[in-house]
């Protein structure tokens, strides 16, 4: 007999079927183009799932090799829609593109990396480890390793603040299928510091979703204690949920129309910990955070005011 599913779980398993259409689409017509890009997060890190179609998806994110990444673009632009916006680049050299793929109906954004950097990673390096995985049954796509999808997921969640609750889903997700072969020391890489922000974020995943994990976990992770203010940081953003702050209004514009407003805007600026320390490159110990948020917003703080005068010159 066969099992009904529900609404959702039918919802599910759609998305999943049109994202897998939509990879294997972009995937078959970069790879008749002669090129080969890194296809990362999203459906790829689905794929350690119980149940891939329980992982929501979003953009696509795609990493090309520096010599390669040109052509990644040119190609790509050539599925930008003629009613679509034309591709973005943002400061870091990533490249947004609404693409569609194989049809009309088959829409995505696309984010074109040029560069690992932000998660601690160098391209030549992942793309040397790199696996094959085959989509929608024929289309083949290169994914970082379990190592390095380890890596970038965690770097993921403590560049974001630790606001999300999918990039720490994400890392739960790959430490409980990882093997016995599962190399630690290239997750965690060679960096102190970078590493004691993947080993935290692998210890939030086992301590806030996935309790019973901490038999997997190597002593280099499981001796890693996260410290309060980071705990209480994460725990207080996944009991409020996920929400994304709107574009505020420029602070010159509140003091001109509403100056009584002006501290508490002042006081919603207040930078994140994490992200804060991230940002300064700054180990998850127990310092006193108050510095090291208060260096960020300062620093922030004088770009802001320089921005007139880059304007000027």
């Amino acid at each position: 007999m066969p099992i009904a599913l529900s609404a959702d779980r039918h919802a599910d398993l759609f998305a999943l079927a049109k994202r897998e259409a939509i990879l294997a689409a972009v995937a078959t017509f970069l790879d008749a183009e002669g090129l080969r890009p890194l296809f990362f997060k999203g459906w790829t890190v689905a794929q350690f799932y119980d149940r891939p179609d329980e992982r929501a998806m979003g953009d696509i994110d795609i990493c090309a090799m520096p010599r390669e990444f040109s052509a990644v673009r040119r190609a790509l632009e050539t599925l930008v829609p003629p009613a679509a916006r034309a591709a973005t680049e943002l400061e870091d050299g990533t490249v947004n593109l609404h693409i569609a793929a194989g049809a009309p109906h088959l829409g995505v954004m696309v984010d074109l990396h040029r560069h690992l950097a932000k998660y601690r990673l160098e391209v030549d390096e992942v793309f040397a480890q790199a696996q094959e995985l085959r989509v929608g049954g024929q289309a083949r796509i290169l994914v970082p390793c379990p190592e390095h999808h380890l890596r970038i997921c965690a770097m993921h969640f403590v560049i974001d603040g630790g606001v999300h609750r999918r990039p720490l889903e994400d890392v739960a997700a790959i430490v409980a299928a990882c093997t016995e072969t599962f190399d630690w020391q290239r997750a965690l890489g060679h960096d102190p510091i970078v590493r004691g922000w993947v080993a935290c974020a692998v210890r939030l995943a086992e301590q806030l979703l996935s309790r019973d994990r901490a038999a997997a976990l190597p002593d280099m992770v499981r001796d890693v204690d996260p410290p309060a203010w980071l705990l209480k940081t994460v725990r207080a953003a996944l009991n409020r949920g996920e929400q994304m702050d709107g574009q505020r209004m420029r602070l010159s514009e509140i003091y001109r129309l509403a100056p009584r407003h002006l501290p508490r805007e002042i006081a919603a600026r207040w930078p994140n910990p994490i992200r804060a320390s991230v940002e300064l490159n700054r180990a998850f110990d127990n310092a006193p955070r108050f510095p090291i948020q208060l260096a960020h917003f300062l620093r922030g703080t004088v770009r802001y005011a320089m921005r007139p005068l880059a304007r000027r010159v």
